[in-house]
């Protein structure tokens, strides 16, 4: 018994400092996605906006959750904190303040599913065929969340008996990750296949495409987190610690890719999608470069060419025509010099 009020109190502690750490690293995440927001390619005022406000949100509600649970955990240890199991009593009580501010990294997996979604569309060519699934899938999220809260709230069962609706919410958030990071990962690889120029997936640069393109990150939070919550220990402090922070980290990496124009060029999708050349992003800009100048270079010399032709063919025109007509073309010149 003693073994087990110890490990819950340092479970708890423990994990508290972790998604403390974990907030720190947020914040730099947070501050280079707004700066590649506002001072990467030009883009349209509106889409700076939604960016921007989604990278708030993730923010906002990851650090609302942090600071909910830094309050819970310091009431634990400092206002029960006589006994050790005076504080693994009050960290098993759940009260409707807790339960209620914590529900917003409920909110912000099905924000970071929808951006995932978002970028599985944007990928496969704008195909809607392709995120039914997901979608559906959110949507359950959504409703098993709800049912969660209202469980948890008002000690009051909902639904069909014997039903736990937070391992219902994890499965089908894990759902959306996994069928969205597959189709991902098998995009990118496909159109990487098919790239004529640019980098190869094996480099550096194509291995981090597919992490952060897919959300690699978050699909193994979550499998974490549903496996943490199915065995049911002081494990599972640690693992949903991690979840709520990668809800925040994953999709804000995402955002911060496209912003800074690091990501494929949507028209690279549709060329892909409709089965055409496809051209890799990274060689666009160079090839472009190279080919103005040589389309420089090459009227350069031919302006040079025309001169000396043009030249070439009056000489040969003058010396062609008879005498008399020469002086017959030269002499209205003449007369109008003498006016």
């Amino acid at each position: 018994m003693a073994f087990e009020v110890k490990e819950i109190n340092e479970a708890y502690f423990n994990a508290c400092n972790f998604e403390s750490l974990m907030r720190g690293i947020h914040f730099a995440v947070f501050l280079m996605a707004l700066s590649k927001i506002y001072t990467g390619p030009e883009r349209s005022s509106r889409s700076r906006q939604v960016m921007t406000i989604l990278v708030i949100l993730f923010f906002v509600m990851s650090t609302i959750h942090h600071a909910t649970y830094w309050a819970y955990v310091r009431r634990a240890f400092i206002e029960h904190g006589e006994t050790a199991e005076s504080i693994a009593d009050a960290l098993n009580e759940y009260p409707v303040w807790f339960t209620g501010t914590t529900s917003v990294s409920d909110a912000n997996a099905v924000l970071a599913d929808g951006v995932i979604i978002w970028r599985t569309w944007v990928v496969w060519g704008r195909s809607w065929q392709v995120t039914v699934v997901p979608i559906i899938c959110t949507l359950l999220t959504i409703a098993f969340c709800i049912i969660a809260i209202f469980q948890t709230v008002t000690s009051t069962s909902f639904g069909a008996v014997g039903v736990d609706y937070a391992t219902a919410l994890y499965s089908t958030s894990l759902a959306t990750t996994l069928y969205c990071t597959a189709a991902i990962v098998y995009r990118v690889v496909l159109v990487g296949k098919h790239s004529r120029v640019g980098y190869r997936l094996r480099s550096y640069r194509g291995v981090i495409e597919i992490l952060v393109e897919s959300s690699m990150l978050y699909f193994i939070a979550t499998l974490f987190a549903l496996v943490a919550y199915v065995s049911s220990g002081p494990a599972s402090e640690y693992a949903s610690a991690f979840w709520t922070a990668i809800t925040g980290i994953a999709p804000t990496l995402v955002v911060a890719r496209v912003a800074a124009g690091e990501a494929r060029p949507n028209q690279t999708w549709n060329d892909a999608r409709q089965g055409g050349p496809v051209l890799s992003f990274l060689r666009f800009k160079k090839t472009m470069d190279e080919a103005n100048n040589e389309l420089g270079t090459m009227s350069t010399h031919t302006h040079v060419h025309t001169e000396h032709t043009g030249a070439y063919v009056d000489d040969i025109e003058t010396s062609a025509l008879p005498k008399s007509s020469t002086s017959l073309e030269l002499q209205p010149q003449k007369e109008k010099l003498n006016v």
